[in-house]
């Protein structure tokens, strides 16, 4: 069985600061998904600039199939210790998935990363593993389709903590707001904004550091087919048309005004252009009786890409 990993990332900056020092990198390969979280220390450019450097520098480092040890030994060699707080300079958490659903984590002076099954947590079996004199925490797993991880770093585990509520969310809070809602979204990334809309009602608006929530959703294999751009000869419209709506078990997807048209007078139906921004920088969508997505062209497709 071959899984496609679903992530989505949400972050909120530290009130008054310009950016989030929370950093999230994803490196796909033929052979894993991994993921690389960092928070850098302190708020603002700084721990943004830290954060960079130590995703930067794994992510580049698994692109050419480092291991994970050797990854995380490099980045701790390389990154020194402040000195008056005798604090790392950046948290580091690593999470490799095969697509057979096989995980290895690493987590360094991050938040455990949370896994859910069926609605429920679902105990990780975490060994402490001192790896180039910096304790970490390691761990081998298996998800399946429908489990769901939770990543998130230290602002969304206290959030409101002193005011809303006196130790913060906590893992509980966090494990019960998603809990909640989870199962109303297919995929990961309304998820991770919904966690952090209630990081931010903690806060009372007022962020007190940077919180970042990453969201990976394992899933089976979807297919789509995507039709854009007429054919040059409008003398072929029927037949590309007509191969476009042959493929099975797959989302059909059209793109661009012109293909738009040409599918509504092939198929003689009517299309209907919603008035409905869900993105400023993205033209609203249109709908086409038994095609799954009607969009604008080249504006939508360099967005997805």
């Amino acid at each position: 069985m071959t899984l496609k990993i679903d992530i989505g990332v949400a972050s909120l900056s530290k009130e008054q600061e310009e950016v989030c020092g929370d950093t999230v990198e994803i490196v796909k390969t033929e052979q894993s998904t991994t993921i690389v979280f960092s928070d850098g220390l302190g708020s603002g450019i700084k721990a943004s600039i830290l954060s960079i450097l130590s995703a930067r520098i794994a992510s580049g480092l698994l692109k050419r199939n480092v291991s994970l040890e050797q990854v995380f030994a490099t980045i701790a060699d390389t990154l020194p210790t402040c000195k008056v707080r005798n604090l790392a300079y950046s948290t580091l958490s690593i999470l490799r998935i095969k697509p057979n659903g096989d995980c290895h984590l690493i987590e360094y002076d991050n938040p455990l990363l949370l896994r859910l099954k069926q609605g429920k947590i679902a105990p990780i079996n975490r060994k402490k593993r001192e790896i180039a004199g910096k304790e970490t925490f390691e761990s081998w797993f298996r998800i399946e389709p429908e489990d769901l991880l939770v990543l998130f770093s230290d602002g969304v585990l206290n959030a409101g903590v002193g005011g809303l509520y006196r130790l913060g969310l906590g893992y509980h809070g966090v494990i019960n707001s998603v809990i909640d809602w989870a199962d109303d979204y297919d995929y990961a990334k309304p998820i991770a904004e919904r966690l952090i809309e209630v990081v931010d009602a903690c806060y009372l608006g007022r962020i007190g550091d940077d919180s970042t929530s990453v969201i990976i959703k394992p899933r089976h294999p979807r297919t789509a087919v995507l039709l854009t751009g007429p054919p040059a000869s409008a003398a072929d419209d029927r037949e590309v048309v007509a191969k476009f709506l042959n493929y099975q078990n797959a989302e059909r997807i059209v793109c661009g005004g012109a293909t738009g048209n040409l599918v509504a007078r092939e198929l003689k139906r009517e299309i209907k252009t919603s008035l409905q921004y869900e993105d400023p920088s993205v033209p609203p969508t249109a709908t086409i009786q038994g095609i799954d997505l009607v969009t604008e062209g080249i504006l939508t497709l360099n967005k997805s890409l």
